[in-house]
């Protein structure tokens, strides 16, 4: 392939492919692209009474003003596994000049089921300290998910394969200032991973170099690729208070900042396939990539109806408007931005717990997220709708020191419109009807040291 021929091949190149690199799927289980499922406990009453609760060391992540209630130094650590389906019914065209009128159908299948299992961990630790004060570690991944799509399907253009995982540490100091209140501040370090594979069509561009062997507009064969990773770590702050109300009652309040990430990385873009070796154009390049984790406040309040049984809700406002695009900067000098005109959301949760015996409580918690996603906006990447979620939850003391937590929760099924313009730049679209559907269960243990 001569010089100018290879000029020519590598500027539509970019074109193609650069629109799919901000294609990348949020994990179905949560609203948006942030997990709740960072605590088997709170897994176990729907989240209801995080900000509140401060009955473990968990308490460290949820509000760590809770931390000087906690008399010994404690070790909270738990995994939870998050099962995801999601199934599209429609199809997706593209550009295809001079053919069909200029728009060809994408061939493949229509139908599409994703089934995804993510296994997230946890860890707490509280230390108290003299003077009323106390330290808190939390560990834990607030961003988890993986999406396989078939490398044949229709909507393969928008979604093919895709990983995004966010780990996060917290330090945090909390102090009594008077019998009744607490407070306490927090430093968070987060590093967030990403990778994405995503097809495209390079008949444009065998076709406009009259190369041989070009195929047809959308034939999977003869697809490109274009691979994005890229990564970031950058910090937060938390902030918490608690207010003791009387022996029975307390409320709580915590804030989590927003965590910028300008994630960089590489990538890699390859076309015409089916050429010898000489003749296939690939090339790499830098790129950057800007998301963010939301701030969110919550507010909680926990009551003692009577010595066995516990009543607690939750308010949890994220601040997804911060969510404006998705931004792609290479080093080729194509930029791209998908705007995403997300709002803020407020969750509800209420909840509680009995225990059935001194050794073995229960519990159990419903809370209703809201989908921060206008209809207009809802693609294959982020098709949510708002959800509502049951929540099952147990616990068992072992000894004095070891205790076990178990729980699981299932979010109703939701049902979505989705149209993706990914492909403008192809002259195409994708649009169809999404459905999805979750359960996440968790098991974790307790040691009071």
């Amino acid at each position: 392939m001569g010089k100018a021929m290879r000029d020519t091949a590598i500027r539509n190149l970019r074109l193609l492919s650069l629109p799919a690199l901000v294609a990348f799927s949020g994990p179905l289980w949560a609203q948006g692209y942030i997990l709740d499922e960072l605590s088997v406990r709170r897994l176990g009453d729907a989240f209801s009474g995080g900000a509140a609760e401060a009955r473990d060391a968990s308490t460290a992540y949820y509000n760590p003003a809770g931390l000087v209630r906690l008399t010994k130094p404690e070790l909270v650590g738990g995994v939870a596994m998050l099962s995801n389906t999601l199934h599209f019914t429609g199809g997706a065209t593209i550009a295809s000049p001079g053919i069909n009128g200029g728009v060809t159908a994408v061939p493949g299948e229509g139908n599409v089921t994703h089934q995804s299992k993510d296994v997230v961990p946890n860890f707490y630790y509280a230390i108290p300290t003299p003077n009323k004060g106390a330290i808190g570690i939390a560990f834990n991944v607030p961003m988890a998910s993986t999406i396989d799509m078939p490398k044949d399907s229709a909507i393969r253009y928008q979604n093919q394969e895709s990983s995004l995982v966010g780990m996060r540490l917290t330090v945090s100091l909390a102090q009594s200032l008077t019998d009744q209140l607490s407070v306490a501040m927090g430093f968070a370090i987060e590093r967030l991973d990403l990778e994405n594979t995503t097809a495209f069509d390079s008949y444009s561009i065998c076709s406009m170099l009259t190369l041989p062997n070009c195929g047809t507009p959308g034939d999977a064969s003869r697809d490109g690729r274009s691979k994005l990773e890229a990564d970031d770590l950058n910090w937060g702050f938390t902030f918490g208070t608690l207010y003791q109300i009387d022996d029975n009652t307390r409320v709580g309040a915590s804030y989590r900042s927003r965590i910028r990430h300008d994630l960089e990385g590489d990538v890699h873009l390859s076309a015409y396939p089916q050429a010898s070796a000489h003749r296939q154009i690939r090339l790499v390049t830098d790129a950057r990539l800007t998301m963010s984790s939301p701030a969110s406040a919550s507010l909680s309040v926990f009551h003692a109806l009577t010595p066995r049984l516990n009543v607690q809700a939750d308010a949890t406002w994220t601040e997804w408007s911060t969510f404006e695009a998705l931004d792609v900067r290479t080093t080729l000098g194509i930029n791209q931005r998908q705007p995403q005109h997300w709002h803020n959301t407020w969750r509800l949760a209420v909840g509680g717990d009995y225990a059935l015996t001194d050794r073995f409580t229960v519990r159990a918690g419903i809370d209703r997220d809201p989908t921060p996603i206008p209809k207009a906006y809802r693609t294959l990447s982020f098709p949510m709708e708002t959800y509502i979620a049951g929540s099952l939850g147990a616990s068992y003391a072992f000894s004095e020191a070891l205790s076990g937590d178990f729980a699981l929760q299932r979010t109703l099924p939701f049902k979505s419109q989705t149209l993706d313009g990914n492909l403008v730049e192809q002259g195409g679209e994708s649009r169809g009807e999404s459905k999805g559907s979750t359960y996440s269960i968790g098991a974790g243990l307790r040691w009071r040291l």
